[in-house]
């Protein structure tokens, strides 16, 4: 029930939460195109290999990836606003059907090409279309939990896959993976058509989204996407450059370097439901800052550190941790600041000009590392990582004064 133009009775907090198998069910399906897309990407390069690929093609792979959805994604974002988010999220699990059965019967590398390119719009798709249906099924009492359910599944999926893809492609064929990607996009597929195709505000009731003249995008949106385009920089950097720092300078072997992004995953799969809450209860930029501080400590650690074993995995653990309580507030706040209508936009643009600052970041690192040292890449990484903190700062004054306010509204309507 709203109460006043700013204002909503929180009261009965039940009356506006989402079914719970529609949230359980949107997070089986990000946890299935997850598990898929990460079944396939440790196997491309094989596979193209075994194809007679040439090393500047495999580079091309791996590059016309993040191209295409940085190119899509906005367009996608924008035409989920208009078609619907559950017709946008069925049409993406069956182009990654096509692109799984593309892949395993792929005879040279340009089909590879064609079918990167279409598993490309479809993650980016399937990215904005489910983060947008979030944000028509919840409000900004339950949005953040319900994020951290969904990155929890999401995270689920992104540990599974390389070891179910690694077993298939090891006990039947390098073509196994691939019909793996298919077999469960489809799976999702059939399971989307059980999703409610929601209207605009159906659950949704926050009040500032009821204003269908509202087409301007809030300031604070545009604070929000500088701030996660240069944490996807550091991000850039940090991916780029610590397996090379870990091999090279630390003598680290492949399973150990891919066991520390593994731990991180695991810590961030513990740990979402826990950010949601955090969140929901205490406020959207506590959970960034504080995941904010607990990623910084990783590149820092990795410098000051370096043959501290038992330290750095420490560090891994927290900024597993630390990334998923970052990311819970970010998509959580893009969801409350959105104005309705142009939520799979929003969506898309952002996640387009994340794509730029990924690429951007492991371009500026490696040029520091060749120019400098790859020690002053991490210092850079960490420097980026504290202009987003102080970026934070006025996002949590605004978000403190306002939460004041409600209060004492709600306490004056108690008297």
């Amino acid at each position: 029930m709203i109460l006043s133009n700013n204002h909503i009775d929180n009261s009965d907090e039940s009356a506006f939460s989402p079914p719970r198998p529609n949230i359980m069910l949107l997070g089986l399906l990000m946890a299935l195109s997850t598990m898929a897309n990460s079944i396939v990407a440790p196997m491309l390069p094989i596979y193209a290999t075994k194809l007679n690929a040439t090393s500047t093609q495999i580079g091309l792979l791996v590059s016309i990836f993040g191209f295409v959805r940085f190119v899509i994604q906005p367009i996608i974002g924008n035409y989920s606003d208009k078609w619907g988010h559950r017709r946008v999220i069925q049409a993406m699990l069956a182009l990654f059907t096509i692109a799984g059965l593309g892949y395993a019967v792929g005879e040279n590398i340009q089909s590879l090409l064609f079918f990167r390119s279409i598993q490309a719009i479809a993650v980016g798709g399937l990215s904005v279309s489910i983060r947008a249906y979030i944000n028509q099924i919840t409000t900004k009492n339950n949005r953040g939990g319900v994020n951290g359910t969904i990155s929890a599944m999401q995270n689920a999926g992104s540990l599974l896959g390389p070891v179910v893809g690694g077993v298939a492609a090891d006990w039947l064929s390098i073509q196994a993976p691939f019909y793996l990607l298919s077999f469960f996009s489809l799976i999702g597929l059939i399971l989307s058509f059980s999703l409610p195709n929601v209207k605009f505000n159906q659950y949704n009731i926050d009040s500032n989204k009821h204003d269908k003249k509202q087409t301007r995008w809030p300031n604070t949106l545009y604070l929000l996407a500088g701030i996660n385009i240069l944490e996807f920089v550091g991000l850039g950097i940090w991916v780029t450059l610590w397996p090379i720092f870990a091999s090279e300078t630390m003598h680290w072997n492949s399973s150990l370097i891919g066991l520390s992004f593994s731990i991180s995953a695991l810590a961030s799969l513990i740990t979402a439901p826990v950010w949601g809450k955090i969140s929901d209860l205490y406020g959207r930029t506590i959970s960034g800052i504080t995941g904010l501080l607990l990623l910084l400590i990783q590149p820092v650690a990795v410098v000051l550190f370096t043959h501290n074993f038992v330290l750095l995995w420490l560090c891994f653990i927290l900024a597993g941790a630390g990334g998923t309580g970052y990311f819970n507030a970010y998509y959580t706040m893009v969801g409350d600041l959105s104005p309705d209508g142009d939520v799979g936009k929003i969506q898309g643009v952002l996640g387009a000009a994340s794509q730029l600052g990924n690429s951007g970041g492991s371009i500026l690192g490696s040029f520091i590392w060749q120019a400098l040292t790859i020690q002053i890449a991490f210092w850079t990484d960490a420097s980026i990582l504290m202009i987003c903190i102080i970026g934070f700062i006025p996002l949590f004054k605004t978000e403190m004064r306002t939460r004041k306010q409600n209060k004492t509204y709600e306490e004056e309507l108690t008297q």
